[in-house]
């Protein structure tokens, strides 16, 4: 089994891909990639075996009101609830940021208000390009290749440190290397070490240790997006 994390920026150069591989009880990192431009990451894509799973840390959608809100204002139709304020936090939050809330005590990002926008422009684009020849990407990560993860709330469920920490998960999880200076660019860089956790996650949406959308999100899921976060220990990645 191979899972692949991709710690996702708007830059090449902020974006690092890990692959772990998992065999025997062990994980195993065997690859790091500290720039990944548009064309690796396609590659990492049609790299992945057919049982392999890639998590993404970066939204994969918007809130559903907040593009409706875009497409009246472009074609000159009312604003949402015009004439009031509305509900602004429709516009703001997607159901899983709110359901993340819920469970953290903290919002993620706004993928509509934030800068992390910019970043979910770049994945829209390079994910739209992989659809074109490929099969539909489900955005909420219950069937197919590909999962949004959240490695700072990952962190905080499996009870690890708030900063990172390879030795901690050499101790946790058994993990190792391939290569020294895979470990050292984990220990070094912090993007380095959220794509390690972003294939963790993806392990763990895999074996299905992570919350999934309840039915009555499941379909403004698949248009918006879902963050995977861990449901069961990090030890568990070992028990399958």
């Amino acid at each position: 089994m191979i899972t692949v994390g991709v710690d996702f920026a708007a830059s090449p150069k902020n974006t690092a891909a890990c692959e772990v591989r998992w065999s025997g009880g062990l994980a195993t990192v065997d690859r790091l990639d500290a720039v990944v431009d548009d064309r690796a990451f396609l590659s990492l894509l049609d790299r992945l075996p057919a049982t392999g799973r890639l998590g993404i840390d970066c939204p994969l959608g918007w809130p559903v009101a907040f593009t409706a809100a875009l497409r009246a204002h472009g074609d000159h139709r009312p604003w949402p609830a015009r004439g009031s304020d509305g509900d602004r936090g429709e516009l703001v939050w997607r159901a899983t940021d709110r359901w993340v809330r819920e469970r953290l005590g903290r919002w993620p990002l706004s993928v509509s208000t934030d800068r992390i926008g910019v970043t979910a422009l770049r994945a829209a684009y390079l994910l739209d390009a992989w659809e074109a020849t490929h099969a539909r990407i489900d955005r909420s990560g219950v069937q197919g290749p590909v999962a949004e993860v959240y490695p700072a709330a990952a962190r905080r469920l499996w009870a690890l440190s708030p900063v990172r920490s390879v030795p901690e998960l050499e101790e946790r999880l058994a993990v190792r290397f391939a290569a020294p200076d895979i470990r050292h660019a984990c220990v070094v860089s912090e993007h380095a070490f959220d794509a390690l956790m972003s294939a963790l996650v993806a392990r763990a949406v895999d074996l299905e240790q992570t919350g999934r959308p309840p039915p009555a999100l499941t379909d403004l899921a698949s248009v918006e997006g879902w963050i995977h976060v861990p449901i069961n220990p990090i030890e568990d990645l070992l028990a399958c």
